[in-house]
């Protein structure tokens, strides 16, 4: 294994245990608190009944009341970003993702650019060149006889 892929793997171990602990953190502080904003106590609205309008919040100074169904359901990480597929760890989600694909990225362009570029095929070796047998020079294949000193070749 590659010290690059080694690098990315640890890195990749390291965020993944940030976000455990980010997460344990975040069920440890919102355990008492409403998952989001659908599930906490909403501004009174015109189809409300008189009587619900009555009915303040007097710490906030509005009038509220509460959602029927599902008061202080903790589900963790659930609409900080939404109702995306990934919407598991809220705001750490989202930026992690952005964080692990540039490094992705950053890691491709780097293994890309550390690479040795492959090796040119050999050149092809001239053919022997045919020599005269008397005087040693070179002679062509096709010739009959060395231009040199005469001599017929075989």
């Amino acid at each position: 294994m590659s010290t690059t892929v080694k690098w990315i793997l640890g890195i990749l171990a390291a965020l993944i245990v940030l976000s455990a602990i980010a997460g344990a953190a975040y069920l440890i502080f919102t355990r008492w608190q409403p998952a989001n904003w659908m599930m906490a106590p909403r501004a009174f609205q015109p189809w409300d009944s008189p009587r619900e309008y009555d009915r303040k919040d007097l710490p906030r100074g509005m009038p509220f009341r509460d959602m029927p169904m599902h008061r202080y359901w903790n589900l963790p990480f659930w609409g900080v970003i939404g109702f995306l597929p990934f919407r598991l760890l809220g705001w750490l989600f989202s930026p992690a993702l952005l964080f692990l694909a540039l490094i992705a990225v950053a890691a491709y362009f780097i293994g890309r650019g550390s690479r040795k570029p492959a090796a040119a095929p050999p050149a092809p070796q001239p053919a022997p060149a045919r020599a005269c047998p008397a005087c040693s020079r070179p002679v062509q294949a096709d010739w009959s006889h060395c231009p040199y000193c005469g001599s017929a070749l075989e």
